[in-house]
């Protein structure tokens, strides 16, 4: 629908109805006119400062003075210092009634701060043969829609992000790390992660805070199962996290325990240790091999999507 947008984390798209009137100077009056449907994409890259925009400028219709008419297309950081701008083709391309130009704009993050966050602005100027320009138009998307560029997410590489959408770490259940989480969603009395139900998740950048997250949780509660094999801690919320029940002060007494086990029927089963009802947290019986698996998906998702220190975020497990 023009005029409306649509993003996540790393793309968006949207449009914008643009007029072209031609006024006579001395008469004060209109005598032409033009409407123009500009279409507008952009791709940024997790892993790189370079992100780019492809773009389309279709003239709908034109009546009076509105002839000949060429179009040139410019989109820029409206921080000057966080990007230059770029032009979607070469010129003023000449565009009449039903003509769509198609093009893109190439744009490099500066650098110039670790975090910057900016936005865009597009000016599309059209005009006729022997016409005089008094004002181009021009657009942005919405507010929500800033650019967050970053070399501290993922050690020192360089990306950017739509920051104000939450990403959304998607797990298959194929394994009991998977089947701890997913139970921990369902029934933790937060429901952490679990988007239009429970409260979002938050990133615990600090790995000295981490590993103390996990010691707290992981304590003298929790002891060996001889059934699980290699059998290890498992704890949620993820100790990188805000949510980790060491940061609500709760200790390993504190949390549920449960054995995920191997699948029944083609289901996994859950066998419960404890008394789990009322709980904010979870420590789960999985080998280690499968809760190095979460720990691992965790790290990638937040170095693929710049995920930075308390940043909320998503969890499925489909």
């Amino acid at each position: 629908m023009v005029g409306q947008w649509y993003y996540t984390r790393l793309d968006a798209c949207g449009s914008a109805k643009l007029t072209y009137d031609v006024i006579d100077t001395r008469t004060k009056k209109k005598i032409g006119g033009a409407t123009f449907t500009a279409k507008q994409e952009y791709v940024l890259e997790a892993k790189s400062g370079s992100w780019k925009t492809d773009v389309s400028l279709k003239q709908e219709s034109a009546w009076g003075e509105a002839k000949a008419l060429r179009a040139s297309w410019k989109t820029e950081c409206i921080a000057a210092s966080a990007c230059a701008a770029g032009s979607a083709w070469q010129g003023a391309q000449p565009i009449a009634t039903g003509k769509t130009l198609h093009g893109g704009t190439s744009h490099q993050w500066k650098a110039g701060q670790n975090i910057e966050g900016f936005r865009t602005k597009t000016t599309v100027t059209v005009l006729g043969a022997g016409q005089v320009l008094l004002s181009p138009a021009t657009f942005e998307p919405p507010g929500k829609m800033t650019i967050r560029c970053d070399k501290t997410a993922s050690g020192t590489s360089v990306g950017c992000v739509f920051p104000s959408f939450a990403p959304t770490l998607v797990l298959p259940l194929n394994h009991r790390g998977h089947v701890n989480v997913a139970w921990s969603m369902q029934y933790l009395t937060d429901h952490w992660g679990w988007e239009g139900k429970g409260s979002p998740l938050t990133r615990e950048a600090d790995d000295a805070v981490s590993q103390a997250n996990r010691g707290k949780v992981c304590d003298s509660a929790f002891t060996k199962d001889p059934t699980v094999p290699d059998d290890s801690c498992d704890e949620f919320p993820f100790a990188a996290t805000n949510q980790s029940g060491a940061q609500l002060g709760l200790s390993g007494k504190d949390c549920a325990q449960i054995r995920p086990d191997m699948p029944a029927n083609g289901r996994y089963t859950v066998t419960y240790v404890n008394n789990t009802s009322g709980r904010r947290c979870t420590i789960g019986h999985v080998p280690n091999k499968e809760n190095g698996s979460v720990g691992g998906s965790l790290s990638s998702f937040y170095q693929n999507n710049r995920v930075l220190n308390d940043e909320k975020f998503w969890l499925a497990v489909q």
